[in-house]
């Protein structure tokens, strides 16, 4: 009796052939080596593979009952009694819904982390816009998408949408705005894609919600914005106090070698439209009143007669030339 089945090198034949006999209407079932197409995919096979690489009915019924194959969802088997790993639970929602692919955070997830053990969490799969009457089974969500063919990377092992379509899916589909900065930064911050490729994604879908807000923060992310709090920090302090714009995600060299600095503000050589200096008369309890010159040249500010004024405030004008 078999207790696990390592996974094999791809082959992209194996999914090519599934693809044509199963998606464009093949004329007859392509035959198929059930060890080969245990091998691509990681241990787990679907009735369906099995009758194309000619089992019979019969056949698969003494595989289960001699325990070589387990049942996971209706009409898909794995090939060993001990615990899944995550890429195989995905590989079994693919073949179950199959032609389908997986969707949103776990196509992501897919790229990020596939070999974990004991994952328990949704497996989302993408399906085709108008099929209809499919009952998911316990752990399995699914989402209709229209032209599924386009957006899936069918050579990929298991099936998934591409990074940019599996990352505004994820977005959109966040609890909140901060989620939705936290997976659009992620996946630019790990060089998956980059934020105008997902900006022509996102003009390319008819129906978004939160379109414009998704607009401003691929702009910013465009800008360098990185991360959450780079972006919190842009927008909840920079742009409501007019301070001046910084150069993002500039090379420098450190003692560690090369380092993206996340942002470098340039020191301001003149930020007063009208004129180097202005004069203010302040009086002060029991003296003369006093005339303080606040020159804005570098960014400090001096008194004529060499004294400092502590409790004046210099504000930038309304437009911020900088």
């Amino acid at each position: 009796m078999p207790t696990g089945r390592a996974p094999g090198p791809r082959s992209s034949g194996v999914l090519a052939a599934l693809r044509r006999s199963t998606w464009r209407g093949h004329p007859r079932p392509v035959a198929l080596d059930i060890d080969t197409i245990l091998d691509h995919q990681d241990g787990v096979i679907s009735r369906r593979q099995a009758m194309a690489a000619g089992e019979a009915p019969h056949d698969v019924r003494r595989r289960l009952r001699r325990r070589d194959w387990v049942k996971v969802h209706p009409g898909v088997y794995v090939a060993h009694t001990g615990p899944m790993t995550w890429r195989q639970g995905a590989w079994a929602a693919v073949l179950w819904g199959w032609p389908a692919a997986l969707w949103g955070p776990t196509a992501l997830h897919a790229i990020e982390r596939p070999d974990l053990r004991g994952a328990t969490e949704t497996v989302h799969i993408a399906i085709g816009r108008h099929r209809s009457g499919l009952r998911p089974p316990p752990g399995v969500a699914v989402h209709h998408v229209e032209g599924i063919e386009a957006c899936v990377l069918w050579n990929t092992s298991p099936p998934r949408t591409r990074v940019e379509e599996a990352a505004l899916d994820a977005a959109i589909g966040a609890d909140s705005d901060l989620d939705a900065v936290a997976v659009l930064a992620q996946v630019i911050q790990r060089r998956w894609t980059t934020a105008d490729r997902l900006l022509r994604a996102l003009a390319g879908r008819r129906r978004v919600p939160r379109r414009r807000r998704l607009d401003t923060v691929l702009a910013d992310l465009a800008a360098g914005t990185c991360s959450v709090l780079e972006h919190g920090f842009l927008t909840r302090v920079k742009r409501p106090h007019r301070l001046p714009r910084a150069e993002r995600q500039l090379p420098a060299r450190s003692s560690q070698g090369l380092v993206y600095r996340d942002a470098t503000t340039a020191p301001c050589s003149s930020c007063w439209t009208a004129g180097s200096s202005t004069t203010r008369r302040r009086r002060g309890i029991g003296t003369s009143s006093a005339t303080w010159t606040l020159r804005w040249t570098t960014g400090q500010r001096s008194a004529s007669d060499g004294a400092r004024c502590s409790s004046d405030r210099v504000r930038p004008p309304p437009s911020w030339p900088c």
